[in-house]
């Protein structure tokens, strides 16, 4: 049985401690690791690990304290991300416009399907979602980024830990926050690019978009996926403002913890 987890059965997992003395702002946690074998089953094993956490910006924390502000269990002065699920609506809503697009562009290979399912349906309608959805994506995103990064201050990366890709915490956070402004931008230039084929350049041509939209189209959606895979693993992997991954780090029980409801998320 774990020294520091009694509740954790000594035959689950593997683990091994080596406790050090630690500055007062560094802490110890731990790793939940998956382990894959070769019976192509999962079988979850604990592996605990020594590990120093670095508050990104320490004065921060103090003036949010100032104002009566505390971090709960998720290392945020609120109950959930923000930034995770605000990102949901500017990729979930920037996507849909450009697929919509693309079925404007391609109507006539759609007509039949639509008739057999007695759909009425309009080339333009398809436009139209493909215009409003994309200037609520962009719209959205200035306060996705701007969660990001508020919540990036405060986050506590793990400094021996590398993602399925090999990369570590910190860099991983670097790449996604600089990778989001990139992303911004693209996203808002691309709706501008958008408003002049739909009002000034294309008012007359049966596509409201151009062959060269869709093929930047197909590599913002492949950038999307690479950038939101960054961020899933800063969650997933990393445990950075994950409540569970941090009751974890403390030597708690997840399951316990929250059923009872004894800490401040």
């Amino acid at each position: 049985m774990h020294p520091n987890l009694p509740w954790l059965p000594s035959g689950l997992g593997l683990w091994s401690a080596h406790p050090t003395r630690s500055p007062s702002n560094q802490r110890r946690h731990y790793s939940l690791v998956l382990t894959s074998f070769q019976n192509r089953s999962f079988t979850p094993h604990l592996i605990f690990t020594e590990e120093i956490d670095r508050t990104m910006n320490p004065s921060l924390i103090d003036q949010l304290k100032e104002i009566g502000l505390q971090l709960g269990t998720n290392g945020l002065p609120y109950r959930f991300p923000i930034h995770p699920n605000l990102v949901h609506f500017s990729l979930g809503l920037f996507i849909i416009a450009l697929i919509f697009d693309f079925a404007g562009v391609f109507f006539p290979l759609e007509r039949p399907i639509l008739k057999g399912f007695a759909i009425p349906a309009q080339r333009q309608n398809f436009f139209d979602v493909g215009w409003y959805n994309a200037v609520a994506g962009a719209f959205i995103s200035f306060f996705t980024v701007a969660a990001g990064f508020f919540e990036i201050l405060l986050a506590q990366p793990p400094t021996n830990q590398v993602s399925d890709w090999g990369i570590g915490a910190g860099t991983t956070m670097l790449l996604h926050g600089v990778g989001g402004i990139l992303l911004l931008a693209m996203m808002v230039g691309t709706t501008i690019w958008r408003g002049y084929q739909r009002f000034v350049w294309r008012t007359n041509c049966r596509n409201e978009v151009s062959w060269a939209y869709l093929g930047f189209a197909l590599f913002l959606m492949a950038y999307m996926a690479i950038h939101g895979t960054l961020g899933a693993q800063l969650g997933a992997e990393f445990g950075v403002h994950n409540t569970a991954a941090h009751i974890l780090r403390m030597g708690e029980n997840p399951n316990v913890v929250l059923s009872e409801g004894g800490m401040d998320l």
